[in-house]
């Protein structure tokens, strides 16, 4: 990471280059991307992140009046990771984790206030809230009324009044506090609930009805409200209204949205853009509040060339999130795509005073300062950012382009020394040429803006820029390897076999693309030729763990369990922090009862390594079940289950606890689920045999 020790250094780097420079894309030498783990960014939350805490705390402080009690967490959260001393974010935080019932996370706030007693209205709200849910309502009434003697017309103060209030069944005091709260906050909605509450209470259909359709409206996704709603439309024969809530339910529950989402950013990687906007289209008509579906839709009309619509919906997108470097750097990137560099520029610069370490958003900045002719500037820029901790293969290959625009020859060669290091294993010897002056330009600019568009999850526009690359050159290594990835990350498999075959012809000890080549084999279950490539890889490197680990996955889809477990071991040997060979290694050691102990050492081994990961815990799960520690195996398994519901090995494996459980019926769904999902994991045979056992039983 790049950090500024002296504030005279950031003041001048800031008048120069605007921002910080920071880190930036992080490139893991010998790291070869593997099929299915392309990222686009992880852009399924957009944290706010604030460098002025005056900012941020500001922002948590008018949430909680609102009664928004999610992102005033999330502010005073951005708050404490910036200022751990701050006593708004401590007391925001505590309040609201208070209110969704977490009291011993409350609580340790509380221990934060007694070093700062001259704070008074937070403390003594927290202390309000756990003791009503704790059942000391008299305690609670004294320290609620204390918070309200420092603050008499704070909305979550009032508001918990009227739920006093309500607790006592003193409904109309508490309509009469929650209706005060509603004229300060007219959308606090967890007031119009109580209201909506207050009046069921005193058999006010209508008006219950009325609090609890605008608290909805308000909060589509709070599935309580809508279960009450549903309820009383029930009960009061409003037959149409509830089928439309039972519809509108089953949008909201649980992962459907992000379901939706995760398929538009799966389309938007395959290249299938019409259809990503398509189904974004379908997301923003149901849904309320989600931002990202702007993004996703305004990034496939960027790659569309759709300019008008792109802007509109970049637009939108910071609008629905401002707050967030991660937004203003995938604004960025859109304009850049789209070649309207200066409002690409300004995004990225607003990233970066968002959040000083959003060195990915600094590398396109040194880019668009190439495209502007600025080399001197952007090359000063590289300068710093190698200095403050930018992998040196990324920093050199973009200095060495830059270098080979200016035509200083020598300069290209000497970066690309490390540059070449981008492409694990190619070595710089003969593989470099000058283009000729015609072409320099657009040589220098394309590869480092291919590289800029790759490792920013913009495959097709890698693609098309790769493209370009080899019309000019058919034998530029970067723009076929690059081509190889993004048709891998594309799944048109058979197009990136092509790719990677037409590098090592050039290339033939490439082990980089030996061992792409192989992972797309394995993808098309070409068994052989993917064994073929792995060894490939390990005759050029002996000492590269995830050949053997590829390896071991192919013979474990050939049914050659003894040889899987020979490679999965080797992987390990080599790098111990090939985290997942692991789960695969405990789950066929686990099949033999003169394996099961060298399991069980390497489920200890994992704990250590990932005891949160959901595979993790399914391998630890899985041997505890086999050592007949059922409950703890049963425990850890469901649990594997909840964080990962549609993974065909921990649906194999739930399906076999409930059928050493003697549930028969929980055991028939979850193995039937689970071979629905795949026909290819180790199990699938068990599964079938223990399936067609249930059924004729």
């Amino acid at each position: 990471m790049f950090l500024i020790r002296k504030k005279t250094f950031f003041i001048l780097i800031v008048l120069i280059f605007y921002s910080v420079p920071c880190s930036g894309v992080q490139i893991v030498n010998d790291s070869i991307v593997q099929p299915d783990s392309f990222s686009t960014d992880d852009f399924s939350t957009l944290e706010p992140h604030i460098d002025s805490n005056t900012l941020a705390i500001t922002i948590a402080v008018e949430r909680l009046r609102q009664g928004r009690l999610k992102q005033a967490f999330e502010y005073a959260q951005a708050t404490l990771s910036q200022n751990p001393e701050n006593i708004s974010g401590h007391g925001i935080a505590g309040v609201v984790l208070a209110l969704k019932g977490q009291k011993e996370q409350a609580r340790k706030k509380l221990k934060f206030f007694k070093n700062h007693k001259q704070e008074i209205f937070f403390p003594e709200l927290i202390n309000a809230i756990i003791n009503a849910q704790e059942g000391n309502l008299k305690k609670a009434e004294k320290h609620l009324a204390a918070s309200l003697k420092k603050q008499p017309e704070h909305p979550v103060a009032l508001y918990y009044k009227g739920s006093l209030f309500l607790t006592k069944k003193q409904y109309k005091s508490a309509i009469t506090i929650f209706e005060k709260v509603i004229r300060f906050q007219p959308e606090f909605v967890p007031a119009l609930e109580g209201l909506g509450r207050a009046f069921l209470m005193l058999k006010d259909v209508e008006q219950a009805i009325v609090y609890y359709e605008k608290a909805v409206t308000l909060e589509p996704e709070n599935l309580l409200y809508r279960r009450q709603l549903l309820t009383i439309y029930q009960k009061t024969d409003k037959k149409e209204l509830a089928n439309k809530q039972i519809r509108e339910m089953l949008y909201y529950t649980p992962g459907v949205k992000q379901g939706y989402l995760k398929k538009g950013r799966q389309l938007l990687v395959m290249g299938a853009y019409e259809e990503t906007a398509t189904l974004m289209d379908k997301i923003l008509n149901i849904y309320k509040d989600v931002p990202l579906a702007f993004y996703i839709k305004a990034a496939a009309h960027s790659n569309l060339n759709q300019t008008e619509k792109a802007v509109n919906n970049i637009n939108n997108f910071l609008d629905a999130q401002q707050n967030s470097a991660m937004t203003h750097h995938y604004a960025g990137m859109c304009y850049m795509v789209l070649k309207q560099y200066k409002k690409a520029e300004d995004q990225f610069i607003k990233a970066i005073s968002i959040n000083p370490n959003m060195g990915k958003s600094f590398v396109p900045m040194i880019i668009i300062e190439q495209l502007n002719g600025n080399f001197i500037r952007a090359l000063e820029g590289l300068s710093l950012a190698e200095k403050g901790g930018e992998p040196a293969n990324l920093i050199d290959f973009l200095s060495a382009h830059i270098f080979l625009q200016r035509k200083n020859d020598p300069a290209f060669f000497q970066k690309m020394e490390t540059g070449v290091k981008l492409i694990p294993g190619l070595r710089q010897s003969n593989t470099l040429s000058l283009p000729n002056n015609k072409n320099r330009d657009f040589f220098a600019e394309n590869r480092n803006l291919m590289v800029l568009f790759f490792y920013n999850g913009w495959y097709g526009k890698t693609l098309k820029t790769s493209q370009a690359l080899l019309e000019k050159n058919p034998q530029d290594r970067f723009a076929l390897y690059y081509k190889a990835l993004c048709e891998t990350a594309q799944n048109t498999n058979m197009d990136g076999i092509s790719s990677f075959n037409a590098l090592l012809k050039l290339e033939k000890n490439l082990y980089s693309a030996h061992m792409g080549l192989g992972q797309l084999y394995l993808k098309t279950f070409d068994l052989k030729n993917a064994e073929n490539a792995f060894k490939k890889v390990i005759d050029i490197n002996p000492s590269y763990g995830p050949a053997y680990a590829a390896l071991g996955d192919t013979f474990q889809m050939d049914d050659n369990n003894e040889k899987a477990i020979e490679n999965y071991q080797k992987a390990i040997e080599i790098n111990p922090q090939i985290l997942s060979v692991y789960p695969k290694l405990i789950i066929l050691l686990s099949e033999k009862k003169e394996t099961i102990s060298q399991a069980a050492r390497y489920s200890e081994k994992l704990k250590t390594f990932s005891p949160k990961d959901p595979y993790s815990i399914d391998a630890i799960g899985w041997i505890s079940l086999n050592l007949k520690k059922t409950k703890k195996g049963f425990e850890l398994i469901q649990k594997a289950h909840k964080l990962l519901p549609n993974d065909p090995i921990i649906l194999y494996h739930l399906g076999i606890a409930y059928y050493q459980s003697k549930n028969l019926k929980a055991a028939e769904k979850y193995l039937q689920a689970s071979i629905e999902r795949s026909n290819n994991f180790p199990g699938y045979n068990l599964a079938m045999n223990v399936l067609k056992k249930i059924k004729s039983d």
